[in-house]
């Protein structure tokens, strides 16, 4: 299990502008509407100070609701509701209130829900709030910095529910949780309870109070906790750390850790085995000037180079996870920096180059089998090169738009990939799977054709063309399409399907099983291809310096040409000599 502790930090939060309101200059203003269940008042007002608010409201006692909602005040001072006998519902959130006297709130004993959230709250003198208060039902609380006692709270009669008494932002799975008090009288709590937990999906939240809540405990309150999105406005109010405070300390185990390193320790072998091969693949080529002048086999090299790519994204990531703490891979993660930043190159870089130039592999065989009787359709070097030029371009615009466009990484994402943008349902790369797909689907289009072609000029010509090298990129083709919908359709089934094993492992195989499938994917394509051609055996055999055995190494004949010099000494047709 890992602990992973927040740190309650000394100094006190500073209250940016989007935690609350600007300061006020205008004229203060009340706007007056009847309610129509009491035919009281419901006020709401914007005020430069708070003394305003008596000569704003001559007749006190005839207000219902007053709503102080993102005013300029810093301070409540004594008896300033002296009159509103009536009052039901005080809102002072969004303000800048530091300091609550012990008289602050004389005179409110109708009050039943007050709202002091997201202020500058240090200390609130509550030795009388049972007598100013003593109908309260709701008390709120949430983002404050309170260091004063809060145990004349627990005394008020009514309450029954008591908000923010935990409130701090998740840097895991950045968000915000909220928690409250609420008094339920069927449960039965142990009264020297000293720490409560709860858990959401991966995350083990436990809460250490430092003052004695046994007062709570004895009149059947309950923690009850609430998750809210970072970009929902309750959380984007909220500081991006959380106040230092002397009522908790809040520790998070993460429980799903431990199980994705488990489940991502094949995921070194087989990085391993992919860059070792690609390599020798891209080695082989480059070394050998006969496969450099093969446009094929200069597209291969490129697919390799993709597959070396994810091969290294695998061993990176990989070895970081079992290498450094829990907490400084978090913090390296959620920082989504150069670390995240890098490996997203990497993986967008892999998977387009495996998708984009698979297909103009594909195309350059179509067009050598298809018009094999016009030498003028092909694919020349110079015009492989100049697509495969297109192509990086294209992979340059792929990878810079997560950053561009300012998306952010998918929390509970512990692969540095998944960036989405607030208003999108999927990540970036699930829409670049997508279209991956979709492209190497349309290959199966040509190859149709293109085995078409070939059974029609076998019958009616009786030459048999090799299509054996098309038929080793229609299996890596095939493969590629099958290791990028399988891990979909495995994930959606684990995820979907509470059946299947505890949240933990459901979550374990969100994060491993795609990445591994397209690290097997990469560690088989040299041996689908590369490694079952003939040039390309030659050629590595000659890089190894391999020396021909006379005996075993003997050159095989093809029956075809054997036969057909055969068939031109019986008709006399003079051989042709090949310059």
């Amino acid at each position: 299990m890992v602990i992973l502790s927040i740190q309650v930090r000394s100094e006190t939060c500073s209250a940016p502008d989007h935690h609350v309101n600007n300061s006020y200059y205008g004229n203060s203003s009340c706007i007056r509407m009847p309610t129509l269940d009491t035919g009281l008042l419901f006020v709401k007002c914007r005020l430069r100070q708070m003394r305003d608010l008596g000569e704003l409201l001559p007749h006190k006692n005839s207000v219902h609701t007053l709503d102080l909602f993102n005013n300029s005040i810093d301070g409540i001072e004594d008896d300033v509701f002296l009159s509103f006998d009536r009052l039901v519902t005080l809102n002072l959130s969004h303000n800048r209130i530091r300091h609550i006297g012990k008289d602050a709130f004389r005179g409110l004993e109708s009050l039943q829900i007050l709202d002091l959230s997201f202020n500058l709250m240090q200390t609130w003198d509550t030795i009388d709030v049972t007598k100013h208060l003593s109908f309260l039902i709701q008390l709120d609380v949430t983002s404050n910095p309170l260091s004063s006692p809060i145990t004349q709270i627990a005394s008020l009669s009514n309450l029954t529910t008591f908000k923010g008494l935990v409130s701090y932002s998740d840097p895991i799975r950045r968000n915000c949780i909220w928690c409250s008090l609420i008094r339920n009288p069927y449960s039965s709590l142990d009264v020297n309870k000293s720490i409560f937990r709860f858990q959401i999906n991966c995350s083990r939240y436990t809460i250490l109070p430092r003052i004695n809540l046994s007062a709570f405990w004895k009149l059947n309150f309950s923690v009850i906790c609430q998750e809210v999105p970072l970009h929902a406005k309750l959380c984007s109010a909220f500081c991006s750390r959380p106040y230092p405070s002397s009522y908790y300390s809040v520790h998070i185990s993460h429980l799903c850790l431990q199980e994705i390193i488990k489940w991502t320790l094949p995921n070194i072998p087989i990085g391993v085995i992919a860059i070792v091969t690609n390599s020798i693949v891209m080695l082989t080529v480059a070394s050998s000037r006969a496969l450099r002048k093969n446009v094929a086999m200069l597209l291969v090299c490129n697919m390799a180079l993709g597959d070396f790519l994810l091969g290294l994204f695998l061993v990176i990531l990989t070895v970081l996870r079992r290498t450094i703490s829990n907490s400084e891979y978090i913090e390296m993660s959620l920082s989504a920096g150069f670390f995240c930043g890098s490996l997203l190159t990497l993986v967008i870089t892999a998977q387009c180059l495996s998708v984009l130039v698979g297909f103009l592999v594909v195309i350059e065989r179509y067009l050598c089998i298809v018009f094999s009787m016009n030498p003028g359709i092909r694919i020349t070097k110079s015009i492989a090169k100049l697509l495969l030029t297109g192509i990086w371009f294209i992979i340059i615009i792929i990878v810079s738009l997560p950053f561009a466009l300012h998306m952010y990484l998918v929390p509970d994402d512990y692969s540095c990939i998944n960036y989405k943008s607030p208003e999108s349902h999927s990540t970036y790369v699930h829409y670049l799977q997508m279209v991956s797909i979709a492209i190497s689907s349309c290959s199966y289009i040509l190859y149709g054709h293109m085995f078409y072609t070939v059974r029609q000029s076998g019958l009616n010509v009786g030459i048999k063309r090799d299509v054996r090298m098309a038929k080793m990129i229609l299996l890596v083709v095939s493969t590629n399409i099958f290791f990028s919908v399988a891990p979909t359709a495995i994930v959606y089934w684990t995820v979907n399907l509470e059946t299947v094993g505890s949240s933990v492992t459901r979550f374990a195989i969100w994060n491993t099983v795609g990445l591994l499938f397209y690290g097997v994917n990469s560690c088989l394509n040299p041996f689908l291809y590369a490694f079952r051609n003939d040039k390309v055996l030659f050629e590595l055999k000659k890089l190894l310096r391999y020396k021909r055995n006379p005996v075993t190494d003997v050159p095989k004949r093809n029956p075809q040409s054997t036969r057909s010099k055969l068939e031109n000494s019986v008709l006399g047709v003079p051989e042709r000599k090949i310059s």
